[in-house]
């Protein structure tokens, strides 16, 4: 990371208003800044340390607020304080749950209200440290604590999260209250800028990631391996640190390997060999009822898992083992100080030294941070954290050589449903610089490794969803060399370093955009209006027209000129306009009506005479019309939706449209979990055999089950562009996304197809629901649900649910009816 001065951004002042939270500090600086936000008529609260320690006390403090309006900005000084390493495991545990679980506990219990502020107005929160103003990285990192570096990867991740809310980590070094309070005073009042910043010498400081080759690989390593090193690994059996070793393993040295699970013993001859899911589910069934259990699904996959679990640990070790390495075992819980004082206790005592330590040991439970239970967090975080703290405690640097962490990118830039992973690693990566500035002959670094693109590691999905950020997987042989050059050829003081190619210094500049301000703070002098107003639906590039009995129509002439989405969706052979295209227009029309309202629903959508030219040169006039319905009232506003052919005056499709003042999000139950199935590629869904559409519609990646039950899916979404290349950008965005709908219609058609060779097409859709507050996902599972079809003119029907990466349902479809 590169340090170079950046001068405060000339802004208008951001509007600050609400309710300020201010965590006390030992040096006076909250009292400096309460002060001088009342000055400006801002309402402050001061938080003691001993609340923020607390749990039941700080949730108390912040429910009692309540009266006292919304809270619209924290600001988090305890990092301030004096906090030298502690000396035992409990002194350690006290400061993270202060610094760090407190603060986290705090943004939960404010979530909603700093949301809310921040989509009206302006919110903000806002950490700050005290590791000598660039973070550690210039040779300080003392006074403060290495625990306060962890707010940088939590704010990060949060400006992934809350959007709407302004993120800011700052850091200075000895400087005065006076000075200190100034200079957070400013950065609360910039809307917006670089999220860490520093303030070595009181003079302004942002951090630019650089690309530094190493040294001429080919002369002599700085560091080199030999026969009777003794390594210890943790978390080393299975997965990439695994796989790292593996390099070193024929080296003849001594790996002692730590992880959670015991170390397995041989494999029953029942299971032996079987690589199949679906088999080892039925195996671990029988298993089950012949121990006079009770079976249930969750419990035959907890079997399944532990097998399997087991099996790759036990393969892990031999390889290692055959390859020439002397590996050792030990079940540790790396959180347990009684346990890694025996395991340190057996290292030294039975080899008398350790030359290196891989810390690989962490654990992943992805969750937004609003929904995420504290008990998750301090889990992951304690994972990676805790046991650094007692590594370091108990390792004796007079011996150790190397010391790497296993850190990532989420806490370098951050990463959406990653807040307490991101917040350990970056209190990794400063405890990296600690530990190579107090331990002069011992080489130490934090890898932060961007994703790996190996089996396992990530779907195929998420994969091309981090290749279109630019964000490129690591290949296994790439990071594998790259650790090793590390070891061998990595230079003393190089602490923090990333593994990985991406747009990383792009990403943090697009985070330090300034938000615009208040429209009433804006300067009074005139601009001139743009020539044509922006575009604001896809679909609709005409004025709708009033009519005298209330209704809203409009006008439109449907050809593959005007409608080149037509062209390659043609199930009969005909250009044909999808349904999920009609569902658009009839929302987008309704919303256009009445602006002042937003989506929420679309129910009885029907198709009853689709829209299909006669050839590539044919039109058809089509008249849409929307009425307000006489069930609307003052919370809801229901519209009354039409597609009409104005030749025969048939009705096309029709729909209702809700729409509400205000939306809630999504209350429904997770879709119903599948076992065992068929599991299909792109190119076999889209081989012809399904009677499916061509591009842009081939949004089906892969199909993991496809059984009687229904079917699991991943797709992708669209882009405007792809089906309306000839508009000029900036280009609006869909109210319901045709892609992910047609998704839905075609997984539909081709469950049915391989249940019963039946040929269906869309006739209904009870209801649409889109998700308000669940930012839109790049990749979603498609969950299809078979049920009852009802009546005897429906062959199948379905609910289907739209989820993603972390399990939220961004879209619902409910009673999806397919018919001959």
């Amino acid at each position: 990371m590169g340090a170079e001065p950046e001068v405060l951004p000339i802004s208008v002042a951001a509007p600050l208003a609400g309710l300020f939270l201010i965590t006390e500090d030992e040096t006076g600086v909250a009292n400096l800044v309460a002060q001088a936000l009342q000055q400006r008529g801002v309402k402050t609260v001061l938080l003691s340390q001993s609340v923020l320690a607390n749990s039941e006390q700080l949730t108390a403090q912040v429910t009692a607020l309540a009266g006292q309006g919304p809270v619209s900005c924290i600001v988090h000084l305890l990092g301030l304080n004096s906090h030298p390493l502690p000396e035992n495991f409990a002194d350690w545990q006290a400061a993270t749950q202060g610094q760090i679980k407190g603060l986290v506990q705090l943004l939960k219990l404010c979530a909603q209200d700093l949301q809310a502020v921040g989509k009206e107005g302006y919110a903000v929160v806002l950490g700050a440290s005290n590791l000598g103003g660039e973070f550690g990285r210039n040779g300080q990192c003392q006074p403060g604590s290495l625990i306060a570096g962890g707010q940088t990867g939590l704010l990060k991740t949060l400006a992934a999260e809350w959007p709407t809310v302004v993120t800011k980590s700052l850091d200075f070094d000895q400087a005065a209250p006076a000075v200190i309070a100034a200079r957070i005073l400013e950065e609360l009042l910039l809307p917006g800028g670089r999220i860490e910043v520093g303030y070595p010498q009181n003079t302004r400081t942002i951090f630019r990631s650089l690309e530094i080759p190493l040294t001429d690989r080919s002369g002599e390593p700085s560091l080199k391996p030999t026969q009777d090193w003794v390594l210890l690994a943790t978390g080393g059996g299975t997965g990439i640190t695994a796989q790292m070793l593996a390099d070193l393993a024929p080296l003849g040295l001594t790996l002692i390997l730590t992880g959670r699970s015991p170390e397995p013993t041989s494999e029953s001859d029942l299971t032996q060999g079987i690589t199949e899911i679906g088999q080892l589910r039925t195996l671990m069934l029988n298993q089950v009822k012949s121990e006079g259990i009770t079976p249930t699904p969750v419990l035959v996959e907890q079997r399944v898992k532990q097998l399997l679990k087991q099996r790759s640990l036990r393969q892990s070790l031999d390889h290692l083992r055959s390859l020439g390495a002397k590996v050792e075992y030990h079940t540790v819980d790396s959180r347990d100080s009684s346990q890694i004082e025996a395991l340190f206790n057996h290292i030294y005592g039975h080899y008398g030294r350790l030359d290196a330590v891989v810390h690989g040991a962490g654990i992943i439970e992805d969750k937004l941070l609003a929904d995420k239970p504290l008990d998750s967090f301090a889990r992951v975080f304690d994972t990676k954290v805790d046991s650094l703290f007692l590594l370091s405690r108990y390792l004796r640097p007079e011996s150790l050589k190397l010391l790497v962490l296993f850190s990532s990118i989420a806490g370098r830039y951050g990463n959406r449903g990653q807040s307490d992973y991101a917040t350990a690693n970056e209190v990794m990566n400063r405890f990296a610089w600690y530990l190579d500035q107090q331990w002069p002959s011992v080489r130490v670094v934090a890898i932060n490794w961007g994703p790996w693109d190996s089996e396992g590691m990530a779907s195929e999905g998420v994969k091309r969803q981090l290749r279109e950020q630019g964000i490129i997987p690591i290949p296994e042989i790439e990071g594998r060399q790259f650790f090793l050059n590390e070891i061998y050829y990595g230079r003393k003081g190089e602490a923090e370093v990333i593994a990985g190619e991406g747009p990383w210094e792009s990403k943090e500049q697009e985070q330090a955009r300034l938000r615009p301000p208040s429209p009433s703070l804006l300067p009074l002098s005139p601009t001139l209006p743009s020539p044509l107003p922006p575009r604001t639906f896809p679909l609709l590039e005409r004025e709708l027209q009033l009519q005298p009995n209330g209704s809203l129509t409009l006008s439109h002439q449907f050809s593959l000129l005007n409608d080149p989405y037509l062209r390659d969706y043609s199930p009969q052979g005909l250009p044909t306009l999808s349904p999920a295209i009609a569902l658009e227009w009839l929302a987008e029309l309704a919303q256009a009506g009445w602006p002042e309202w937003k989506l929420a629903e679309v129910r009885d959508f029907q198709v009853l005479q689709p829209v299909m030219l006669a050839d590539s040169t044919a039109s058809l006039e089509v008249m849409f019309k929307a009425i307000a319905s006489s069930h609307s009232n003052t919370e809801s506003i229901e519209i009354v939706t039409e597609m009409v052919a104005v030749e025969t005056q048939a009705i096309l499709y029709r729909a209702a449209v809700s729409l509400r003042y205000y939306l809630e999000d999504l209350s429904l139950s997770d879709p119903e979990p599948l076992t065992g199935g068929a599991s299909l590629t792109h190119s076999e869904i889209y081989s012809g055999s399904y009677d499916l559409p061509g591009q842009p519609w081939q949004s089906l990646q892969s199909i993991s089950q496809l059984q009687n039950l229904g079917a699991n899916a991943e797709i992708l979404s669209s882009a405007v562009a792809e089906f309306l290349p000839a508009m000029e950008p900036p280009q609006p965005t869909w109210l319901i996304d045709p892609q992910w709908v047609d998704a839905a219609l075609q997984l539909a058609r081709l469950w049915g197809k391989s249940q019963s060779q039946a040929v269906t097409h869309v006739a209904r859709l009870g209801a649409v629901q889109v998700s308000p507050s669940v930012p839109r996902p790049t990749t979603l599972t498609l969950a299809l649900r078979a049920k009852e079809s009802g009546t005897d003119s429906v062959k199948y029907r379905f609910d289907a649910d739209f989820l993603d990466n972390f399990g939220q349902i961004y879209l619902h479809l409910s009673d999806l009816e397919m018919v001959p």
